[in-house]
């Protein structure tokens, strides 16, 4: 029992230390404007079918895991069956910042995309490490892609 109560304050100490060290906000409107940037870029240069010049927004992890030909593969799918993208809206965000010793940053988009043939409900995941906010995950959903 007292080597229980002995080490309580030793954790304690840690707790109140480590809290000192990382602050989390969610859904501050600077973090959004941050993101928006990328993803105001992503969407020029998807309009543009500039499928090159999307690769840098996006993490090393994600092209990893889904390298440029697939990434390519999704492009062209989305663009042959959907067509092209005409505009977008954010229908809804979220974010989530820890600021600290461990700072980083996840955001989640979920953009209404419009586009030549259908529309596309299409979610953007970026995350911002050190000072870099790169997309980590990008998904499109759309009735228009099991159309024939």
């Amino acid at each position: 029992m007292k080597t229980v109560l002995s080490i309580f304050p030793v954790i304690l100490f840690l707790m109140l230390v480590s809290s000192r060290f990382n602050s989390s906000y969610i859904n501050r409107e600077e973090d959004k404007r941050d993101a928006e940037q990328v993803i105001v870029q992503f969407y020029g240069l998807l309009k543009n079918q500039d499928y090159k010049g999307t690769y840098r927004l996006f993490d090393k992890r994600f092209i990893e895991v889904t390298d440029t030909q697939k990434l390519n593969e999704i492009y062209d799918i989305s663009f042959e069956k959907l067509g092209n993208v005409e505009s977008y809206n954010i229908e809804k965000w979220e974010t989530e910042a820890i600021v600290g010793a461990n700072s980083k940053t996840n955001y989640v988009f979920l953009l209404n995309v419009k586009r030549s043939n259908y529309a596309s409900k299409e979610t953007v995941t970026l995350l911002k490490e050190k000072d870099d906010i790169k997309v980590i995950s990008y998904h499109v959903n759309s009735d228009g892609l099991f159309k024939k």
